[in-house]
């Protein structure tokens, strides 16, 4: 409702899980993924519950604390200042984004040149000097500390020697960090900005760590960028960032005002269909579930 508020909808449309037999509910299906999947992948496990099930709606479910889940997806990230102020006063800054490894959350960029016109340290060592102060280096040649601090300060990690202008996040970008950004894109002659997002796996902080992690494209562009239109770009990356582990079905007509009965029966030849497209290592068994739907109107937000 609070979303609705601030971009003016019309209405908003609810949906709560209940308990069975809850007076009023919708009844529903669920299903599980093996294991987690992204946006596009989950995009092509509808169309074939489509045409399994010969139903189109679907919501898609995310994993609990799908904010954090990958670094695009998480507005409400804070700073540790105290690492990040480490990196400045033993890295510097510089107003040249040739001479920079990361761009700051307050837009300021870490010097990698000391002066040299390009940058000459390694992202892991100008991390590794974040740290100096505060914890003992086992392994300099570690990128562990390198996405430590992008996970902790929020730094963009940016190469720019050549071309093309490349920006790595581990956390959503904030506006001074894109202001600086597109600026020094705009105005520094590149042919092209590609800005691509880590994705985060149990092994990242663990052991030596000398790979570097894997990554989302996110962003690509050979024209001007704007900064507003990429700032809401990257809010629907949020979206197409998250990791999901099921489908649910909502307000199928259906499905709604018939008895448990024959709901079973409907989903068994759905259970059966599935176990002859998936087979059990792909897709769960579909799961009886039950929801009370809402639209709420604008003349009513001031409830909430």
């Amino acid at each position: 409702v609070q979303q609705a508020k601030k971009f003016d909808q019309e209405s908003v449309f609810v949906s709560e899980q209940v308990v069975k037999r809850t007076p009023q509910s919708n009844v529903a299906f669920s299903v599980k993924f093996s294991t987690p999947q992204l946006f596009g992948e989950t995009i092509d496990l509808t169309k074939q519950l489509e045409r399994i099930t010969g139903l189109q709606g679907y919501s898609f479910r995310t994993k609990i604390l799908n904010l954090g889940d990958l670094p695009i997806a998480n507005p409400k990230f804070k700073p540790k200042k105290r690492i990040y102020h480490n990196a400045i006063k033993n890295n510097g800054t510089t107003d040249d984004l040739r001479e920079a490894g990361f761009i700051g959350y307050d837009g300021k960029m870490i010097d990698g040149g000391q002066g040299s016109g390009v940058r000459i340290m390694e992202h892991r060592d100008m991390a590794t000097l974040a740290y100096k102060d505060f914890i003992a280096i086992e392994d300099k040649n570690s990128f562990r500390h390198m996405y430590k601090f992008m996970e902790e300060t929020g730094s963009i990690r940016v190469s720019s020697n050549g071309p093309r202008l490349y920006a790595e996040v581990y956390q959503k970008p904030t506006l001074s960090q894109l202001k600086t950004l597109v600026k020094n894109y705009n105005e520094g002659g590149y042919e092209f900005i590609t800005i691509d997002a880590v994705v985060p796996s149990k092994n990242l902080f663990s052991g030596i760590a000398t790979d570097r992690a894997n990554v989302q494209n996110v962003f690509t562009s050979d024209t001007r960028v704007n900064v507003a239109e990429l700032s809401k770009f990257l809010d629907f990356q949020a979206v197409k960032g998250k990791r999901f582990i099921g489908i649910d079905t909502m307000n199928i007509p259906q499905y709604s005002k018939i008895t448990d009965e024959a709901f079973i029966k409907k989903l068994a030849k759905i259970e059966s269909n599935l176990s002859n497209t998936f087979g059990t290592k792909d897709i769960s068994k579909p799961k009886l579930e039950f929801y009370i739907n809402d639209v709420i109107n604008k003349a009513d937000y001031g409830k909430y």
